[in-house]
């Protein structure tokens, strides 16, 4: 269970990474096969942020490169 979880959040790392705007939760949950209560949860437990703080700081950190 635990690989399964490490995956589905690299997934959706990847799917926040590649968006040119954050993707919302409901839609990340859907990509990884999982209700967006339960996503939230996993990927807060494995990154120590949310999905919106993850998408923030991709977005920052891409205006920062930019500059």
């Amino acid at each position: 269970m635990a690989t399964e979880h490490a995956a589905a959040v690299e997934q959706a790392c990847v799917l926040i990474r590649n968006a040119d705007d954050a993707p919302t939760l409901a839609t990340l949950a859907a990509a990884v096969g999982m209700s967006s209560y339960h996503f939230q949860r996993v990927f807060k437990a494995h990154t120590g942020v949310s999905p919106k703080q993850y998408a923030m700081t991709v977005r920052r950190q891409r205006a920062a490169a930019m500059l």
